[in-house]
């Protein structure tokens, strides 16, 4: 075997020097994130992106490209090495709508879409009840208040509960012509007190099956009963409100009470009552445009801390509030308005079941219940 020469040695040594003095740069470089930016013509350091999707294992797509699925069980994923830019991200699950914006990646900074909900691509609604003017529903949703209207026009009252599917007649289906006032709840929901309009009769009490309660406690419940945290906060923010949106219409208080939804007739708005670090990021009395509608919005209330239910003329919608890019908006299908307000509230009654995650729709004398939109 040839031993190699001292010049041989010598080259050898500082070839491999040169390489190292070379590839350990680059090699620190790339533990740091840094990496090269071709369409610049230069070395960036790199960000990422954070994603947390309900439901969980939902394929996402950056840049037309398929990445991976969020985890099957808190539904997170975390792509990391992104060069700074905008970045179209896609959101995707078999049966349910898709969500997309455009995000923006800095450089040594994650940016965060983390309260995603994906809902049903194809929402089946089942009709409850027909011939329905009005609905008033019990303050946990456990019973709803249905006033009917037969063929004769007369008007009777029947109680439902949706969590047992029982319907309970109140007295043996009351009959009256003349329309409700208004349907005020105890706040357990175990009684409830009618008042007809002017020369519709004297108001009376119920109980939760439907018979008269003549006990003075049934209307004392239902009289003493206090206004909410939210309402509370609402009536004293009133002032305030109407001084910011001086047309202010409907205003809902989000349930972690960090702010409030309000609308100025086809306007919907947001005003943050204390700072939120997520993202985006917001301060305190901070006022945010989200969007503005062809038409009035009615029935404004919260699915959830990110995400609104409203009504667009017979239009039933979820919009996000996060407002980087465009909005994405869920249309849940158009309905036709009740002929006429019979208490001189919107046509077209929407609300909300948290615990049961579905949504009620009364429109054009129909009532009407959403499949499950959120697990």
């Amino acid at each position: 075997m040839q031993q190699m020469t001292k010049r041989t040695r010598t080259l050898l040594f500082f070839s491999l020097v040169l390489l190292f003095s070379v590839v350990a740069p680059a090699l620190i470089l790339y533990s740091l994130g840094y990496r090269v930016d071709w369409q610049e013509g230069s070395i960036a350091q790199t960000g990422g992106l954070y994603i947390k999707t309900d439901p969980a294992n939902a394929v996402i797509s950056i840049n037309g490209k398929q990445e991976k699925k969020t985890d099957f069980l808190f539904g997170e994923l975390f792509v990391d090495n992104l060069l700074p830019g905008t970045y179209a991200v896609k959101i995707e699950k078999e049966g349910y709508k898709p969500w997309q914006k455009n995000l923006v990646v800095q450089a040594k900074q994650v940016t965060e879409a983390k309260n995603i909900m994906l809902f049903p691509a194809q929402t089946a609604l089942k009709t409850l009840f027909d011939s329905v003017e009005e609905v008033w529903p019990s303050p946990d949703l456990n019973l709803l208040l249905l006033q009917q209207t037969s063929p004769q026009r007369e008007r009777h009252l029947l109680l439902w509960n949706p969590r047992t599917n029982k319907e309970t007649p109140v007295i043996q289906r009351l009959t009256f012509t003349q329309k409700i006032q208004s349907v005020q709840w105890d706040k357990n929901g175990k009684a409830f007190l009618v008042q007809f309009q002017k020369g519709g009769g004297q108001p009376l009490v119920f109980n939760e099956q439907g018979e008269p309660c003549k006990e003075s406690f049934c209307l004392e419940n239902i009289l003493k009963i206090q206004p909410t945290d939210q309402e509370k906060f609402l009536s004293a923010a009133e002032e305030s409100l109407r001084q910011i949106f001086p047309q202010i219409q409907e205003r809902a208080l989000s349930p972690d009470e960090k702010k409030i939804a309000l609308t100025q007739g086809s306007e919907l708005w947001l005003l943050y009552l204390q700072d939120d670090e997520g993202q985006p990021k917001r301060t305190k009395g901070e006022r945010v445009f989200l969007s503005r509608f062809g038409e009035q919005i009615q029935n404004l209330s919260w699915v959830s801390n990110h995400y609104l239910l409203l009504g667009i003329g017979g239009d039933v919608r979820i919009v996000e509030i996060d407002d980087r890019d465009s909005l994405n908006t869920i249309s849940l299908g158009s309905f036709p308005a009740l002929p006429a307000s019979p208490v001189g509230g919107p046509n077209l009654r929407i609300f909300w079941d948290n615990k049961e995650k579905v949504i009620y729709i009364l429109g054009n004398g129909i009532l009407s219940v959403s499949e499950k939109l959120l697990r």
